[in-house]
């Protein structure tokens, strides 16, 4: 039989991104060297409209109205989808830890965040909200493929860790 102490099975996948200029490749560089190969933890994004926005975001609230997708039947502000980072249309993003969720009706759930919002936010100022994963260089291995004028891509497995 199978065992983990994990509601959900740990994650692995690939990533990779396109280095434009010598800076860039520069500062991935010094960001793996940061990282210290799989040493060192860290949030990436899932890089997709994961929730839906409801209803506007309001000052001095730590909740959020979401489209209903069953988060807190199924996910239940776990592992690995208990952080979210809200990408807004000017290109700042706001990071929250879920501590709760709720189901309001069959359209729209509630979840509960460890910060208050300090600004209210208009639905058509986000642009999506994504998930974030605390994850790991899963091996040490990062490949950079050099290619002309400077330009690069870089490679590498990634793996989720626990909170």
């Amino acid at each position: 039989y199978q065992f983990t102490l994990w509601e959900a099975p740990q994650y692995y996948m690939a990533k990779g991104f396109f280095c434009g200029t010598r800076q860039h490749v520069w500062e991935v560089r010094a960001l793996v060297h940061a990282l210290r190969g799989s040493q060192v933890s860290f949030w990436l994004p899932t890089f997709w409209e994961d929730l839906v926005l409801a209803n506007d975001i309001l000052t001095g609230s730590n909740q959020i109205e979401i489209e209903n997708i069953g988060y807190h039947t199924h996910i239940k502000d776990r592992t690995p989808n208990s952080a979210i980072r809200i990408v807004k249309t000017d290109g700042t993003t706001l990071c929250r830890q879920v501590t709760g969720s709720s189901e309001v009706d069959s359209t729209v759930e509630r979840i509960t965040l460890d910060q208050v919002w300090s600004e209210t936010i208009q639905m058509e100022d986000v642009d999506h909200i994504e998930f974030l994963r605390l994850c790991r260089i899963a091996d040490d291995r990062v490949t950079f493929e050099h290619g002309n004028n400077g330009k690069a891509r870089v490679s590498f497995n990634v793996i989720g860790v626990q909170q």
